[in-house]
């Protein structure tokens, strides 16, 4: 029998708000036979590591990482493109004996790899080119500011780059005159896999200080150097990886830099911050979610461990 004969297949989910600690945790398991999927949208992008607190070199040559570094910052990369390559590579990294291993803050590409899709109705041809006439006439960012009016529960769990999903929006609401929040994900796993879920835990305080001092730590290392070579090899303001936060803060309504630095990492650790808010209230939604306290990685190695034993995988 195969690894991947069995009728489901196991995978381990490591999730937690942006500077709650799981970076550190997997810090402990490298060295293991563990192959990491990255979940965070934006460390899929290439030339974008200090903002996005991308693993180190160091830690990229302990363990194989997939989805990081890849993919221009022009380009775009949807929850969908996420789901067909993690359901593609977890067969792959359980035939080589290791475990597949997803991790990252991106709250929405985690629920949907689990849960799957809502069951929205379809486009008719009509309103599809309506939608994409507005993109091309009003581009991303308009369109993204129209959701907000219409659907702002949508427009909060669909991030501004994400192209695809933004017009899916318009165009559920356009076709059928209902918001696409109204249309319920799934409440149970996709079929075919048997996750172990785990949350890591830290205080609302004390994770709100590891943030302010995290974007401290960022310009520290060259965040504003990171800017401008991205800049200086012909990205703008307007390709969707910089219109994300920490790097959508250093450009004025014009696409200027900003000269006021004390502010732009005012504003950074402000978004982070609220980010990190929508991540934990969108995490706490995903039903079977283990919580385990940041300075127990032991736990989640034990946890990881039991599961996949069960699968006839080792943790070693």
């Amino acid at each position: 029998m195969t690894r991947n004969s069995h009728s489901k297949l196991p995978v381990a989910v490591l999730l937690g708000a942006t500077a709650s600690g799981k970076t550190s945790t997997l810090t402990s398991i490298l060295d293991k036979n563990i192959q990491i999927i990255n979940s965070d949208s934006l460390q899929v992008y290439k030339g974008l590591s200090i903002g996005t607190a991308k693993p180190t070199e160091a830690e990229l040559s302990r363990v194989k990482h997939h989805l990081v570094d890849f993919l221009d910052p022009r380009d775009e990369f949807s929850v969908g493109d996420f789901v067909q390559a993690a359901d593609s590579l977890i067969p792959e990294i359980i035939e080589a004996d290791h475990i597949p291993l997803i991790s990252g803050g991106t709250a929405f590409y985690i629920r949907t790899f689990l849960f799957g899709v809502p069951q929205t109705p379809k486009a008719d041809e009509a309103t599809r080119a309506r939608v994409e006439k507005m993109l091309a006439d009003e581009g991303l960012a308009a369109l993204y500011a129209r959701l907000q009016e219409i659907d702002p529960e949508a427009a909060e769990n669909i991030n501004i780059n994400d192209v695809y999903r933004v017009c899916r929006a318009l165009e559920v609401y356009y076709s059928s005159g209902k918001k696409l929040s109204s249309f319920k994900q799934p409440d149970s796993l996709r079929p075919h896999l048997d996750p172990i879920i785990i949350g890591i835990q830290r205080e609302r305080a004390e994770l709100y200080d590891r943030i302010n001092s995290r974007v401290e730590q960022m310009f520290e290392q060259g965040l504003l150097s990171e800017i401008k070579t991205l800049l200086a090899n012909g990205y703008n303001p307007t390709d969707p990886a910089l219109k994300a936060i920490g790097y959508s803060e250093f450009f004025d309504q014009q696409g200027r830099l900003r000269e006021d630095l004390d502010e732009v990492k005012r504003l950074i650790q402000k978004n982070s911050r609220r980010y990190a808010k929508r991540q934990l209230t969108f995490f706490k939604r995903i039903p079977g979610v283990l919580w385990v306290e940041h300075d127990r990685p032991e736990e989640i190695v034990s946890l990881i461990a039991h599961h996949f034993s069960i699968y006839g995988i080792a943790l070693k």
